[in-house]
């Protein structure tokens, strides 16, 4: 009889994985009330270094910082100086 083991099955203690992403973010130019807001929209583009630490069982947390690479901004719009994500995982 064959036996298949899950990843999970198997926890020999926290594991950490880095990662570098590349991430960009598109906004059209709204319409208000049937007119088109010039100071609206634009393109940035992310470098994203982040990290993921692994507790085993299907569970992890996650941080990653993005800074700009370029933007494009439309306007009078503010520019963005850097943004973070994070969060927690549950896989079963």
């Amino acid at each position: 009889m064959l036996s298949r083991s899950r990843p999970q099955d198997h926890y020999h203690g926290p594991t950490l994985d880095l990662v570098l992403e590349f991430n960009g973010v598109w906004g059209e130019k709204q319409t208000v009330a049937g007119v088109r807001e010039d100071n609206s929209g634009g393109n940035i583009i992310f470098v994203s270094p982040g990290a993921r630490l692994n507790f085993g069982r299907g569970y992890s947390i996650f941080a990653s910082p993005l800074f700009p690479m370029a933007q494009d901004m439309n306007g009078f719009e503010h520019e963005v100086d850097f943004r973070l994500i994070f969060g927690a995982s549950v896989v079963h």
